[in-house]
């Protein structure tokens, strides 16, 4: 699990009673929260979360729509021109922005 998400589930569980305890508003025995019901508690999100990759994977126009009004460009017409020589900036070999 990604961490936001694995780090609330430590935080649950430091906060949750190890032990049972009275209820000081309803004066019943309230039982402990174990780990395993902490971590399946997080079970329906996980599937949500999957369920919408898959979502996004079988239907990418659900979020690439804009996408389509960009322009696209050849890879084949891309060039990367590097001039001068030793010492040459952008400004030229004698121009030094630092003199």
């Amino acid at each position: 699990m990604h961490p936001p998400f694995g780090f609330a589930l430590f935080y649950l569980r430091s906060v949750a009673p190890r032990d049972r305890y009275k209820d000081r508003v309803t004066g019943k025995m309230i039982e402990p929260v174990t780990t395993g019901q902490i971590y399946w508690g997080s079970v329906p999100f996980i599937v949500i979360q999957l369920l919408m990759v898959a979502a996004v994977m079988a239907f990418p126009g659900m979020v690439m729509h804009y996408k389509s009004d960009a322009a696209t460009v050849d890879p084949s017409s891309v060039s990367l021109e590097v001039g001068g020589g030793a010492g040459a900036g952008a400004y030229g070999a004698d121009s030094n922005p630092f003199k």
